[in-house]
């Protein structure tokens, strides 16, 4: 099932902090920890997303995305594509929420992810890198039913990872800058506009590898 795409518009800080009590008994908040690097260097935190359920930050999208289903699309079961992450979190929330879940893998994942999703209870459709990217621009996949959850280009997912932001200023408002990593830019969006509407001075850098870098 094709899903209509919206409208890009920015992500109000309203929505984020409504995203946070939404996911709150979902999600783990997680600490900010000092890099030790020794005299001289700068203060350095971690933010250990890794302690998340699904040891990666997108279960906060991932909640919030599947929450914010109205219920008659919910009941229909949800779906994703992901190389791992994305499809636990959908995963995750979905079967928190009692409703099936598909995702169309890219056979390339890791195997303990995939192990993972099935173990969520997740109905798995491994597909190569490019079957699986046409897909994310159609918004479909032939034989798939249910509601698609985009696993980065969805306001509501965005406003989850937003979450970030608002833990980051509560434990460190003296940050100066934060780097964020980018593959789909729905975490980088999510944490700046969290940063951007409460301090705008904070710098918000974007990191990617240099060999899978579609944003330099």
């Amino acid at each position: 099932m094709s899903t209509t795409l919206e409208a890009v518009r920015p992500i109000e800080l309203s929505e984020i902090r409504e995203a946070r009590k939404r996911i709150e008994k979902t999600i783990v908040r997680t600490p900010l920890v000092c890099l030790e690097l020794g005299a001289g260097f700068p203060d350095i935190r971690l933010k250990l997303e890794n302690l998340q359920p699904i040891n990666a930050y997108k279960l906060r999208g991932a909640a919030n995305a599947v929450a914010m289903l109205p219920e008659s699309e919910r009941r229909r079961g949800v779906w994703t594509i992901s190389a791992g992450n994305a499809g636990q979190g959908v995963a995750y929330a979905a079967k928190q929420a009692g409703v099936p879940c598909t995702v169309v893998v890219i056979e390339t994942a890791p195997a303990s992810k995939i192990e993972r999703m099935r173990t969520l209870g997740a109905k798995l459709i491994p597909v190569r890198y490019d079957v699986a990217w046409k897909a994310l621009e159609d918004r479909s996949f032939a034989g798939v039913e249910g509601t698609f959850v985009h696993p980065f280009d969805d306001h509501n997912f965005i406003a989850g990872h937003g979450t970030l932001g608002l833990e980051i200023l509560e434990d460190a408002p003296d940050t100066a800058a934060i780097i964020a990593s980018i593959g789909g830019g729905g975490l980088i969006t999510g944490v700046a506009s969290t940063i951007k509407a409460l301090k705008p001075e904070i710098k918000v850098w974007g990191v990617e590898p240099e060999t899978a870098a579609p944003a330099a």
